[in-house]
């Protein structure tokens, strides 16, 4: 049963992320290094993406957008995708309407991440594609995590048992992101961040287009079982599969 407390959380969550969005242009999902993941390679497949403000990776047309900004949302159905006002942890969309479920810098935002994982698997058809993204490593989670409303880091075996009891596999993943080395470099992106956190997003949105779209490397697969990788590997882009024939 949703509280007083759930309605006023989500209504300021959705003013933070439209000051995200508001100024920024649509970023074309061709752009990024996860294009070659999330581009359809077979024709009528259906896409829903959760959370991507304004820099989504999904292909625009068909794509079924769910996301707390309205803002972001108009763009998005301006650019041909459907659109609904939707938190992670309800998804207004039919169960078993989609073949590709994507989400990225979302995971560790959300609270009851089980419930999430749950809601993906439903509306996901059996052998449909979990496509996300997670920081790893508990061990690692620092004041500039806090910051920017992540809930936890994953610890890599943790996160596939995890998927393997919302009824998912792993069926690949790729390093994803980064940390500086420089302990003052993280303190003062935090202080950055924490203080103007709308002007962070725009300079992250203006720089972006002026040297990742050319200069950012491919995403390449990683090496071994998921579940092992240690603290070189701070972040993951991870493929899971729904299982067939289980109940949901």
């Amino acid at each position: 049963m949703e509280t007083g407390e759930d309605i006023r959380v989500r209504a300021s969550n959705r003013r933070l992320y439209d000051r995200f969005w508001k100024r920024m242009p649509v970023t074309p999902p061709q752009w990024f290094s996860t294009w070659r993941l999330t581009s359809p390679k077979a024709s009528g497949k259906q896409f829903v993406e959760i959370g991507s403000g304004t820099r989504p990776r999904s292909p625009f047309e068909g794509t079924v957008f769910l996301d707390l900004s309205l803002s972001a949302l108009k763009k998005l159905r301006e650019k041909g995708g459907f659109a609904g006002l939707a938190d992670a942890g309800r998804l207004p969309v039919a169960s078993g309407c989609a073949d590709v479920v994507v989400a990225f810098d979302v995971v560790e935002h959300v609270e009851q991440d089980a419930r999430l994982f749950d809601e993906v698997g439903r509306v996901l058809r059996d052998g449909g594609s979990f496509i996300f993204s997670v920081p790893l490593h508990p061990a690692l989670f620092d004041r500039f995590d806090r910051i920017a409303g992540h809930f936890r880091r994953y610890e890599p075996a943790g996160l596939v048992r995890q998927l393997a009891g919302a009824g998912f596999a792993v069926a690949g993943w790729c390093p994803f992101g980064s940390r500086p080395s420089s302990g003052l470099i993280n303190w003062a992106g935090a202080w950055w961040l924490e203080r103007y956190p709308s002007w962070c997003a725009w300079i992250r949105d203006v720089l972006f287009r002026l040297m990742g779209r050319y200069f950012q490397r491919a995403l390449r697969p990683g090496r071994g079982d998921l579940a092992r990788v240690g603290l070189e590997v701070p972040g993951a882009v991870v493929k899971a599969r729904k299982i067939s024939g289980l109940p949901r």
